[in-house]
């Protein structure tokens, strides 16, 4: 019975695994807006708008709430997105996203888990610097 339960927890593994892989491989992906999160016109994008939520703020406000959480539990909140020292747990995290939050799939290289996590923790680590 054990034996039986970690096969399946392995292929569990391995089936999240190749998902993910044929994510970041996957076509049609939606890219990256050219210029910086937050900035205005010409500068950068607004992120709710660069997802395509803009009438859907209530899914957008639900999607950054839940990368917050995401960040509060496992990276250092002391540390902006660059200055996290454990670059294999930032990776960890938008997996986990990307897992837990499938519209997170459509977007090249998840850019707008990276995006969120950056604003949170540049403003996190600003309050923790006070």
């Amino acid at each position: 019975f054990h034996i039986g339960n970690q096969k399946s927890k392995e292929n569990q593994k391995k089936r999240a695994t190749t998902e993910h892989l044929n994510i970041i491989k996957g076509r049609n992906l939606i890219p990256r807006p050219k210029g910086r999160p937050g900035r205005s016109e010409g500068k950068g994008y607004r992120i709710i708008d660069a997802m395509g939520l803009t009438k859907k703020k209530e899914l957008y406000n639900y999607l950054k709430h839940a990368i917050r959480k995401l960040a509060n539990q496992k990276l250092d909140m002391s540390q902006t997105l660059m200055g996290q020292k454990n670059k294999l747990l930032v990776e960890k995290v938008i997996f986990q996203a990307q897992l837990e939050y499938k519209v997170f799939r459509k977007y090249e290289n998840a850019w707008p888990v990276r995006d969120l996590l950056a604003q949170y923790l540049c403003n996190s680590s600003q309050q923790e610097k006070k």
